[in-house]
């Protein structure tokens, strides 16, 4: 197979009172503290409320490793608007990967993204059914010495970096120390809804781990993110492979999560991303789709061994499996039993190192089979915690449109929960108002939609100027307006998370185009109220 993986270079310029050019843009001259901006239309920026960080850590929690801070529970609390002021200087942000940045002029040295509630010491903390938004860095860390800690039935929404980091990095002590009680542990991330995530450093993992053992990842539901959505280990294999002692890496398990719509900004990375060797782990029973860009969605990157990669269900990617064995192999890994909707997999070299297993495995196709039709239904949140985040109401649901452009492009497109297929209506000429509407079957309370912008072609028309509305009435006669999109376009691949205040129940949910311009739709996520 001939794959082109060449990346672009990186492109990112930020706070400069030159590109001051559009609606909603602003400059800090951090020297004056004076602010240069553009508003937007119909925003008086003298009387608009405004939210300014203060703080960059809202909440440490520490002990001692002699003396952990043990057995403290957080629950229903709402940790938000934390800011972050990011290296400047002659360096600045120079990052390695995944929200780990080079420190020190020049050296391998390096230093996660720090987060806005953070643990070390720590042992027995249960942090249950609180909120993590508005964060200008990261969510929550558990570093040094955390052990059985458990983060479950959490929402992680608009971070700027990542949501969740466990252990740490580079350091001979993160890797080999010599007190074993430092060892990040037993930590268990579980039934946790992420979304939004990497907003200003879209570089950075959803949920990361680094040097870490007995983790467990599990039941979490990733959605929307500009990169990997799950990583597990470090170093490439530079510290493990070959050496006279194993690395702190091992007994990590990554289970029955969902992970889709992730990889819309960045290429190399995938829905679940591995490093290192970590003797006795597991990747299973996940539910891997609709990546945007490559690599694979199950990546097993340079020294991943043995890894035991079974029973994942993957859909709507470039690549399925990517095995690579670039600079230090990933060896005695055995991936087996898995479902792929195509025959993708990015295997090297090719045939695979004779220590990979890589077998049995199913191409399903057109159609899912039922065993991976049960694994979908159980990866993501366990039912008790959906409360978490409203339920999907659309997929699958009786669709209408004013015109669809041709028999590719059906109404039924735009809720199959695929965003790399869409409906499409006739041209500008032949339908000058199109609409896109779905019969949820009843009235329903409803908190929002998100709205799966057009994927393979960058048409800005198609991702401005929209309307959702509902109704009662199949015409939408007595059509409400509950949320418009204007004329500034979002990005290429973006998701417009359109959300409400009205718990009016509808049956009716339509989308329509309230400008000029063509229209698209890749995805409509509806979502109940809570």
């Amino acid at each position: 197979m001939d794959v082109d993986f060449t990346l672009d270079l990186p492109q990112w310029f930020e706070n400069a009172r030159e590109l001051l050019d559009e609606p909603g843009e602003f400059y800090l001259d951090r020297g004056a503290l004076v602010v240069d901006h553009i508003p937007r239309a119909g925003v008086d920026l003298a009387t608009a409320p405004a939210i300014v960080p203060v703080l960059e850590t809202l909440l440490h929690g520490a002990g001692t490793i002699d003396a952990p801070l043990r057995h403290v529970r957080f629950e229903g609390l709402g940790f938000a608007h934390a800011g972050w002021l990011a290296p400047s200087g002659p360096q600045g942000y120079v990052e390695l990967q995944a929200g780990i940045r080079l420190v020190g002029g020049g050296t391998w040295a390096s230093e996660k993204t720090p987060a806005a509630v953070r643990f070390e010491a720590a042992d027995h903390v249960t942090i249950a059914g609180c909120s993590f938004t508005h964060l200008g860095a990261g969510g929550l860390s558990f570093e040094l010495g955390a052990r059985d800690n458990l983060v479950v039935d959490n929402r992680f929404e608009d971070i700027s970096a990542g949501a969740i980091q466990l252990g740490n990095v580079t350091e001979t002590w993160h890797h080999h120390p010599d007190d074993p009680a430092t060892i990040v542990a037993g930590n268990t991330i579980r039934s946790n809804f992420v979304t939004r995530t990497g907003v200003e450093y879209p570089s950075t993992v959803a949920i990361w781990a680094g040097y870490t053992e007995g983790a467990r990842i599990e039941h979490n539901d990733l959605f929307d993110l500009p990169y990997t959505g799950i990583s597990v280990g470090w170093g490439w294999g530079a510290v493990d492979v070959d050496g006279p002692t194993p690395a702190s890496s091992l007994d990590n398990h990554i289970e029955n999560n969902r992970v889709g719509y992730h990889m819309r900004v960045l290429e190399d990375g995938g829905g679940i991303y591995t490093l290192g060797a970590q003797q006795g782990s597991t990747t299973s029973g996940n539910y891997v789709h609709n990546q945007g860009h490559p690599y694979g969605a199950l990546y097993l990157d340079n020294g991943t061994q043995h890894y035991t990669v079974s029973g994942n269900v993957v859909e709507k990617v470039d690549y399925w499996l990517l095995c690579t064995t670039y600079a230090t192999d990933a060896t005695n890994n055995t991936i087996t039993g898995n479902y792929s909707e195509l025959d993708n997999p990015f295997v090297q070299p090719d045939p695979p190192h004779p220590s990979n297993t890589i077998a049995g495995n199913v191409v399903f196709g057109a159609v899912m089979p039922p065993d991976a039709q049960a694994i979908v239904a159980a990866a993501g949140l366990l039912p008790e915690h959906r409360a978490m985040h409203p339920d999907e109401l659309a997929r699958g649901l009786p669709a209408t449109a004013s015109s669809i452009y041709d028999p590719t492009h059906p109404e039924s497109q735009g809720n199959d929960g695929d965003g790399r297929t869409g409906w499409s209506p006739k041209g500008a000429d032949e339908d000058p108002s199109p609409w896109w509407q779905v019969d949820l079957q009843q009235p329903r309370a409803l908190s929002g939609a998100e709205v799966v912008m057009r994927w393979e072609l960058d048409q800005p028309a198609t991702r401005a100027d929209l309307e959702i509305v509902g109704a009662n009435q199949p015409d939408a006669g007595d059509a409400v307006l509950l949320a418009r999109l204007g004329a500034t376009p979002l990005p290429h691949r973006a998701i417009w998370p359109a959300r409400w205040t009205d718990r009016t129940p509808y049956r009716y949910l339509r989308v329509r185009k309230a400008g000029t311009g063509y229209m698209y739709l890749g995805e409509v996520r509806v979502l109940a109220a809570p």
